[in-house]
């Protein structure tokens, strides 16, 4: 959770003493942000609202909301997919036939997933009238990327849990 990243972030912050270079996870950035703003860990988790909140109008914050609630909504399922398939996927060498079989069903599942979300991504301005009315309509881009970056998702978790059960975690760094 946040709040326990928090804690263990904020233990290492009392510790530093210099300017410094750090290079971590996205998510130990956002807490490492909130810390030095002095945000609480239940507001660390919306960061990006907050600091759209100061850099924006209230309607741009509303418009980013509406879209982020639906990435909020969407965003774990390719997590659930692949977490349930993971262990098999480790129990398989790479050069098992079964292994190849499951991670094409895997993408399969992954594109039937993604196909709607990206669908829905391409209506744009009437998918924004449709979840938060039409005082809304102007932000269909914000959605769209959104839901875009959802549909990739959905793709992206089955090649980084197929690296990971083969034991190659290290390409994931090269290739992001």
């Amino acid at each position: 959770s946040y709040r326990d990243l928090s804690e263990r972030v904020a233990g290492w912050l009392a510790y530093v003493q210099h300017d410094s270079v750090v290079t971590a996870h996205g998510g130990v950035m956002r807490v490492l942000r909130g810390l030095i703003l002095g945000l609480q860990p239940a507001e660390i988790f919306r960061l990006d609202a907050y600091l759209l909140s100061i850099l924006s109008s209230s309607a741009e914050v509303a418009i980013y909301g509406i879209g982020y609630r639906a990435f909020e909504a969407l965003a774990m399922l390719p997590s659930f997919v692949m977490v349930t398939l993971l262990p098999v996927l480790a129990a398989y060498r790479p050069d098992d036939p079964r292994f190849s079989d499951l991670v094409q069903k895997a993408f399969t599942a992954m594109c039937v997933l993604a196909a709607p979300v990206a669908g829905f991504a391409v209506l744009g301005g009437e998918a924004m009238t449709l979840l938060g009315g039409s005082q809304y309509s102007e932000g269909g881009l914000v959605l769209a990327l959104i839901l875009i970056s959802v549909a990739v998702g959905c793709l992206n978790g089955v090649f980084g849990n197929t690296l990971v059960a083969q034991g190659r975690p290290g390409v994931l760094l090269k290739v992001s």
